[in-house]
């Protein structure tokens, strides 16, 4: 699993994860959290899955503001339960995190 800051796009993770070991794993989950302005939401809606190819995923869990006990893992195993993820073991999985720095140019500022 893959998180992204961004629901679209390919994390800068993903990239430089096959750019380092040229290999792609079968299943691949990009997951962005997102938090919303309402204060709680059902099990139901609590995720959002698309497959967007055979084994690859985009999910997107939205987080309400009065619900601070509710963790990714939570999330994955309610879309396991729910049936919106098939054949994958939320206690398996490996989670890729990126981190994105601000670097001043000159006397300018870019990402």
């Amino acid at each position: 699993m893959f998180l992204a800051s961004a629901a679209n796009g390919v994390p800068l993770a993903l990239t430089q994860f096959i750019r380092h070991n040229h290999v792609m794993h079968e299943r691949i989950i990009l997951l962005t959290v997102v938090i919303e302005e309402t204060p709680r939401i059902t099990d139901e809606d609590r995720v959002d899955v698309i497959e967007v190819i055979k084994g690859y995923y985009t999910r997107h869990s939205p987080l309400r503001f009065m619900e601070s006990n509710i963790t990714i893992a939570a999330g994955l195993e309610a879309a396991c339960d729910q049936g919106k993820i098939c054949g994958i073991d939320p206690a398996n999985i490996t989670y890729y995190v990126g981190r994105e720095t601000i670097i001043r140019v000159t006397r300018s500022w870019a990402w």
